[in-house]
């Protein structure tokens, strides 16, 4: 891991309650779910970076780090899959979802390379997005909020 992402990851601490704050780097090529997606996650408490392309993702990812990378499996130039594909090479550990149009049709290319790798069928309810999100960084804890619904 990359000494900048070292440094973030320990400085990322809640003031509030003194606890860690996991980082979840969003990338998505659709600005209303990624914005919505955005404010949804961040009153859930996680620290959310978000951008529209996968190149500045990974940009983001090799200077500041995340716990999870969320992303548009599908998306012009670089894809969710080419980024997931990227970020498993530099940390295999790392929890990987991607949104795809339909999770039980879609299959992660070299699924046997890339493990640690889950699907969730867009579009979607917001509380369905949380809900992954909460299995994946395996995190019960956090407060059960009524999102908005994406797109209302």
């Amino acid at each position: 891991m990359p000494r900048a992402s070292v440094i973030a990851r320990a400085i990322r601490v809640d003031s509030g309650s003194g606890g860690y704050v996991e980082r979840i780097l969003l990338v998505d090529d659709n600005d209303v779910r990624r914005k919505e997606t955005t404010v949804l996650l961040r009153r859930l408490g996680y620290d959310v970076v978000h951008t529209a392309d996968s190149r500045a993702g990974f940009r983001e990812l090799l200077v500041e780090g995340a716990d999870l990378l969320l992303a548009a499996a599908s998306m012009p130039n670089f894809s969710g899959v080419e980024l997931a594909a990227v970020t498993k090479k530099l940390r295999p550990e790392m929890p990987v979802l991607l949104m795809v149009g339909d999770s039980k049709s879609f299959h992660v290319p070299h699924g046997d390379r890339l493990t640690n790798v889950r699907t969730l069928s867009v579009p979607c309810d917001a509380r369905d997005i949380c809900a992954e999100v909460r299995r994946v960084l395996g995190d019960i804890s956090r407060p059960q909020m009524e999102p908005p619904q994406l797109g209302a």
